[in-house]
């Protein structure tokens, strides 16, 4: 998910590796939580692949700053990483879903349609899981794991319902 928040902070606007630390804390703020250690090597990865150029400039004030810059190659592997979304991890489905949806104006209209049925469908499978899990007779659960699974599926299903809004927009 670092690649595609990266990838989109410089989508929008060229700037350093600290700005681009700066914006994605500014705006996924809600779902994730990054740092120097991730994001650095997460960027240097993308630029080794071609798809971020790093120029390094003299600030006004003297100093070398290093300018991230999207390539369009970078724009496509972008576009790419948010039609191939597939979400493996449970713990982090429903917040890298909602990543993935605040990134998905760079998608042509006709694949936005097929992104978020896409989405919607993991997010239904993950759910479905969820339940047969609470209906399991042979598994023994505590009364805060139901209930936690409870606010999943309620979670899940408050999703669905915003991809399905999204949609008719």
């Amino acid at each position: 998910m670092n690649e595609v928040m990266v990838l989109y902070i410089l989508s929008r606007f060229d700037t350093t590796i600290y700005g681009v630390m700066k914006y994605i804390g500014e705006m996924f703020f809600a779902f994730s939580r990054t740092s120097s250690g991730t994001i650095n090597p997460t960027i240097k990865k993308l630029e080794k692949e071609g798809y971020v150029k790093i120029s390094t400039n003299m600030s006004s004030g003297g100093l070398e700053s290093k300018i991230c810059t999207i390539t369009l190659s970078g724009r496509k592997y972008l576009q790419e990483l948010l039609m191939s979304f597939d979400i493996s991890n449970p713990s982090l489905i429903l917040n890298h879903a909602k990543i993935a949806i605040c990134c998905c104006d760079v998608l042509s209209s006709e694949n936005k349609t097929e992104f978020f049925e896409n989405l919607k469908n993991q997010i239904l499978l993950y759910k479905a899981k969820i339940e047969a899990g609470l209906k399991n007779p042979q598994t023994i659960l505590e009364e805060n794991v139901i209930k936690m699974s409870k606010m999943q599926v309620a979670s899940a299903e408050h999703l669905i319902r915003e991809i399905e809004e999204l949609c008719k927009l």
